[in-house]
Parts: C-alpha cells; sequence; structure tokens
C-alpha cells in the first residue's frame, strides 16, 4: 500500500499534468 506521503506526492504530480496546458 501507498503511505499517505506518496498518495499526496502523487496528487500533485497529477495536479501539476492536468493544470499544465498539454497537447489536448
Amino acid at each position: 500500500m501507498l503511505t499517505l506521503q506518496e498518495l499526496g506526492w502523487f496528487a500533485l504530480a497529477a495536479l501539476v499534468l492536468v493544470l499544465t496546458p498539454g497537447p489536448n
């Protein structure tokens, strides 16, 4: 299982990817 810190890190990375203007 992921720790709370790893889950937070993953959520932060996903948020950055979503907010960053992409090819979509």
